[in-house]
């Protein structure tokens, strides 16, 4: 990244935990607001969430995450 010539990068993991379709909007709030420098997407968000993990994977990455 800091060679790269880009004006935003994005980091994902490549397990699919990740929702890339709201990465627009991510950028959108940065080039929103020029104080912003770091967009952060986390399930731990007020409108953040688990997607349609199941009951059981929510509860052991709840257990871990403790």
């Amino acid at each position: 990244m800091a060679s790269g010539a880009a004006d935003c990068f994005a980091v994902m993991d490549a397990d699919l935990q990740h929702d890339e379709r709201i990465l627009p909007q991510m950028i959108s709030a940065l080039a929103d607001d020029p104080n912003l420098e770091l967009a952060v997407g986390t399930r731990f968000a007020s409108s953040g969430g688990f997607g349609n993990w199941p009951k059981n994977r929510q509860l052991i990455r709840r257990l871990a995450s403790s």
